[in-house]
This record gives structure tokens, C-alpha cells and sequence, in this order.
């Protein structure tokens, strides 16, 4: 949803409707890390091949360790969404769209016995917001926390989704895990139930139900299944709370007049275990173009050492 924003009339006539299109917001882009692998082993086997002419054999045992260490750099760098500063403390939202605004939206009306909201018909959706984050271009996919706003570009602060809850950690294991199994984007319909079970999440307490309580949903549209998986959803994180969803860094984009965002990142900076396994591929590395440098200099010394009649 979109909040007041999304007050959405369903029908075209929101704020974050207009912007999406208005500003022909992009969606985000494919992370080029996923090239590393490639473009490692090329270069390596270009090197293997060309020098001492080395032999095959030698050079597939480099290949396939470049290929581990390769992988292990992917790991340690890769990121849920192209944000390369998710920790910075400043973003600004030049516009925001609904990621499934049609032609068959999933809908909802949404409400909150306190403060007391009510919205006949909202987008149940991620959005994506595009802008700047601490002056780098992004293009984020994220979840409303905040049914009270409209949604739309603003200048927002970044903090820790621990913080944001006010250090409650229940609550944060529990988004943890949700964001963790199904934090998109997995289609329509899943990030719809992603979105319905944050909103439960963020302002009801365990047990959670999103058809009662203080915060519920009815009049669901396109998607009859809706609150029975987020209800699922949500039992899944309270039972998994704590087991899972370590290596997510959460964050929330707040702006007192705008629509509070949730989006999330990877661990940017490698685990100690990481590091260890990045110093063990390029030590095998070095160990294996040494010892292959020592069969290239033997086999070239055997050749020159042939008799004539001996090609």
C-alpha cells in the first residue's frame, strides 16, 4: 500500500499513482557482481594458456580454484538491492511508484483501531523509491511501516529497523525472518502477502491475526488467499524468531510527513569466516601458479635438451 497516498484510491487518482506516471520511475537494476565470476576465470585461463605453454591439465586445477575464490567474493559483496551506502544516513526520494500497480491489483481495505484508520481501498504492494542515498543513485524495492502518511519524494533518515522499533527485539527477530523467507520480489501476489503480514507486524503483537485486532484487513481483491498466508507468514517468523535473518542489515527511511519505508541489504563487509576463506583462495592460488611455473620451466628445459630427430 501507499497510505494516505494510497488512499489511494485504487483507481489511478493516488499520489503514488501520479508519480508513477509522471516520472517514469526505473525499476532497479541487476547487480553487476554477478559478472565477477566470468570475468576471473576468462582472465585467468587467458594468462594460464598463453604462458610457459602450460598444460591443460594445470591449467583447469587454477581455473577451478579461481572459480571457488570467485564465488566467495560474490558472497561476501552481494546485495538485495543496489545499494551500495545502505548504511548512510540520508536518503532522498525523487519519486516512488507501486511495483504492482495493475491491471489486476491486489487490494485491500486496511485499518487501525488506534489511532483510529480507516482506508476502503489501498495498493497491497512494495513500492520502489528512487533518488539518492547519501549521493548515490538507488532505486530500492521496500515495504510500508506507516499506514498514517501518504507516500511520495521527501528527504528521509535512515536508521536501524532496531531502532525504529525502539529496541524491540522480539519484533525485529521476527521481521527478520519474514523479510528473510519472503522478502521479495516474489510476484504479486507473494509480495502482496509480504506487505499485509509487515503491516500486522508492525502494529499488533504475537499471536498475530491480520482479519482482527488492532490492525486487520477485509475486502481483499484479486488475491483470495491474502491474510490466511500472511497469518502463515507470520506464525513461520514468531517460530524461527532468532534462528534466521542474521545476515540481513534492515533499515527504515523515515520522514515525519511521509510514509515510513522498510528496505534492507546483505552484510556489505565479509564475515571473519569470509575473509578467512578469500585468504585461503588466493594463497592456493599463489601456491598452484607456482607450482605450475616450476612443470613449464621443467618441460621446457626437457625440450631443449631433445635430440634433433625428436620434434
Amino acid at each position: 500500500m501507499l497510505g494516505r497516498g494510497s488512499r489511494l484510491k485504487a483507481d489511478g487518482g493516488s499520489l503514488v499513482d501520479r508519480e508513477r506516471r509522471d516520472s517514469s520511475a526505473e525499476r532497479p537494476s541487476p547487480t553487476k557482481v554477478q559478472h565477477w565470476n566470468r570475468l576471473i576465470d576468462i582472465a585467468l585461463t587467458a594468462r594460464i594458456l598463453r604462458k610457459d605453454n602450460m598444460p591443460i591439465g594445470n591449467a583447469m586445477s587454477l581455473y577451478r580454484v579461481a572459480s571457488i575464490l570467485s564465488a566467495s567474493l560474490l558472497a561476501s559483496v552481494s546485495l538485495v538491492v543496489p545499494a551500495t551506502q545502505a548504511s548512510a544516513s540520508t536518503l532522498v526520494v525523487s519519486s516512488t511508484s507501486v511495483v504492482y500497480p495493475g491491471p489486476s491489483p491486489v487490494t485491500a481495505a486496511i485499518h487501525l483501531a488506534s489511532p483510529s484508520t480507516n482506508y476502503s481501498s489501498v495498493y497491497v504492494s512494495p513500492q520502489y523509491l528512487n533518488g539518492t542515498l547519501d549521493g548515490n543513485a538507488v532505486s530500492l524495492f521496500a515495504y510500508c511501516v506507516d499506514i498514517l502518511n501518504y507516500s511520495g519524494p521527501g528527504t528521509f533518515e535512515v536508521v536501524s529497523l532496531l531502532d525504529y522499533l525502539g529496541g524491540n527485539t522480539v519484533k525485529y527477530n521476527q521481521l527478520a525472518v519474514l523479510i528473510a523467507a519472503s522478502g521479495g520480489p516474489f510476484g504479486m501476489t507473494g509480495d502482496a502477502t509480504t506487505q499485509a503480514a509487515v503491516w500486522e507486524a508492525i502494529y499488533d503483537n504475537s499471536p498475530y491475526n491480520a482479519a482482527s485486532g488492532n490492525f486487520w484487513i477485509d475486502n481483499v481483491n484479486n488475491d483470495p488467499t491474502l491474510i490466511g498466508d500472511a497469518n502463515a507468514s507470520l506464525a513461520q517468523a514468531v517460530s524461527n524468531a532468532g534462528k534466521t535473518g542474521g545476515n540481513f542489515n534492515l533499515f527504515v527511511a523515515k520522514n515525519s510527513e511521509k510514509q515510513d519505508m522498510l528496505f534492507w541489504t546483505t552484510s556489505a563487509v565479509p564475515e571473519p569466516a569470509t575473509w578467512a576463506m578469500m585468504l585461503l583462495g588466493f594463497g592456493a592460488i599463489g601456491c598452484q601458479m607456482r607450482r605450475v611455473r616450476k612443470t613449464g620451466s621443467a618441460l621446457a628445459a626437457r625440450k631443449v635438451m631433445r635430440p634433433a630427430f625428436q620434434a
